[in-house]
């Protein structure tokens, strides 16, 4: 199951932060069609990164449908909640927004260990079945979006946070970097 969740985990990242250009947050925040399309573009990508284990495990489509059916609840859910309270700091949202998210992902995966999950290590599966590949893709979008969010929430709300120092990042990027190791040895 922690290959299974990893590649959710970094299909959702993939989908919320790199491939979600501004363009298309704003779209999704103006109308259902934009909305769609990003669920869309989380669909794809889940589908494709997913597919050697769909062909081994039919059943996870549903468990992505119902997962992306629910994503798509939340985004409008926050979407509406912003329009109507026009908040002056978005974070707050935002991370209950990637919070519900990542439940729903966990949730997903405690009903899944119910099923009979296998997966085939083949050679030319190699990278695709190490525990490690998704965790490190994971941490790299991580690392390198999570600034460029915070730097916009930054000058959008002319407020600074001062945990986002250069002295913090340069820790947090080293611990990332001894978890991925660790993970690998």
């Amino acid at each position: 199951m922690a290959l299974l969740t990893a590649y959710l985990i970094l299909g959702h990242l993939l989908g919320d932060f790199v491939f979600q250009p501004s363009k298309l947050v704003v779209w999704k925040n103006r109308s259902i069609a934009g909305l769609s399309v990003h669920i869309l573009i989380h669909l794809t990508i889940n589908f494709l990164i997913l597919l050697p284990l769909i062909f081994q495990n039919p059943w996870i489509i549903t468990l992505v449908l119902t997962i992306y059916a629910t994503h798509f609840l939340i985004d409008h859910a926050k979407i509406s909640y912003e329009s109507k309270t026009k908040p002056k700091n978005n974070l707050p949202p935002f991370l209950i927004d990637q919070i519900l998210h990542f439940l729903v992902i966990a949730i997903a995966i405690i009903a899944a260990t119910k099923s009979n999950y296998t997966i085939q290590t083949a050679d030319i599966h190699l990278y695709y079945t190490m525990l490690e590949t998704p965790i490190f893709l994971s941490l790299l979008i991580v690392a390198t979006n999570g600034l460029t969010i915070y730097q916009y929430e930054s000058a959008r709300t002319k407020t600074k946070v001062n945990f986002l120092s250069e002295q913090n990042l340069t820790r947090a990027t080293i611990l990332l970097a001894i978890f991925y190791l660790y993970l690998s040895s």
